[in-house]
């Protein structure tokens, strides 16, 4: 079943257009993360300048070079969202939608990012396909999600690569093996996780392809090595039920104690049942490969996109910005 786990993330992304005095020195400043530069560059400008209006309301939602201010914030970025700025536009229908500054009104996010989006916002087409993909605020209307998602660049494809892939592997009505495993290669190749944990598990089951539990451990341990719950509980039950490999209790134990120590349920449960067949020796011995694998393995593996390539497996008779991130289904 789906989790979706609604966790919006605000970033900057930078317009391109005239500089006039200051203007230039504050953009400057704000990609260099030198916000109290920044903010001094923005404010005699923001009088008169919906670009710095924006900048400056930016600063004041994040606390980023002055004190955190909501509703400070939300005038500063209306003001420039009036003007007709599709940055602000989106990032004020942002507000809206999480109540920031003003009352949650997922209406006016709608009506807000759709204007964004008409003048090619990146942020404002990923917040529309979410909205229309989980029907949050709107009637769910997975035709107009993808729409939305495919709006996007293909510079900039890895950020909705999940989502779309998500449609294409589950979507009763949109199911296409094909494009579900090129959009979670895309979204691999941003370094997403979740899109190695799935390519993982579709290798694993064959989804649209032959069944290869040799790559979908490549997959999952490339996840798992980077701390990545889900990816640690596969390869737990993997060696616990000898899925396509030795049985291997030790392995089984470390991976899965792995996962639930980050508080992921499935392995928690999955290794109370494991333990109870286990010696008391074979525990000590799962106890120290936890350790060897968080001193040879975390963070050391290399990715299998080295040796991959984004073709699907023969078959056998798919900036910056705000976005809302989702567990991946399990």
């Amino acid at each position: 079943m789906s989790a979706f786990k609604a966790a919006v993330i605000i970033s900057l992304i930078c317009a391109a257009a005239p500089a006039f005095a200051g203007y230039a020195e504050g953009e400057q400043a704000m990609n260099a993360k030198q916000y109290t530069q920044a903010f001094a560059e923005f404010k005699p400008l923001a009088r008169s300048d919906f670009r710095a209006q924006y900048y400056l309301g930016f600063l004041y939602l994040n606390g980023y070079g002055a004190p955190k201010d909501l509703n400070t914030a939300f005038s500063y970025v209306k003001k420039s969202a009036d003007a007709g700025f599709d940055m602000a536009q989106a990032l004020l229908g942002y507000m809206h939608a999480e109540g920031l500054g003003t009352s949650k009104n997922k209406a006016k996010a709608i009506d807000l990012y759709e204007k964004a989006a008409e003048q090619g916002n990146i942020s404002a087409n990923l917040n529309l396909g979410v909205a229309y993909y989980t029907g949050d605020g709107v009637a769910k209307d997975i035709k107009r999600a993808i729409a939305y998602f495919e709006n996007v660049p293909a510079t900039d494809r890895s950020i909705v690569a999940r989502y779309l892939g998500t449609i294409y592997l589950y979507e009763p009505d949109f199911v296409n093996y094909d494009k579900a495993y090129q959009n979670f290669m895309a979204g691999a190749r941003g370094e997403d996780l979740d899109s190695y944990y799935t390519l993982g598990y579709m290798l694993q089951k064959g989804f649209g392809a032959t069944a290869d539990m040799g790559k979908a451990l490549q997959y999952y341990r490339y996840a798992a090595s980077k701390n990545h719950a889900p990816a640690q509980y596969a390869l737990g039950m993997i060696y616990a039920n000898g899925d396509g490999v030795i049985a291997n209790k030790i392995d089984a134990y470390a991976w899965l104690s792995m996962a639930a120590a980050q508080g992921y349920a499935a392995a928690k449960t999955a290794l109370a049942k494991l333990e109870d067949t286990m010696s008391i020796s074979d525990v000590d011995r799962g106890r120290r490969q936890i350790s060897n694998y968080q001193q040879t393995m975390l963070g050391s593996v290399a990715s299998p996109l080295a040796e991959s390539k984004a073709a699907m497996p023969a078959a056998t008779p798919r900036t910056n910005v705000i976005i809302r991130r989702f567990r991946t289904r399990q």
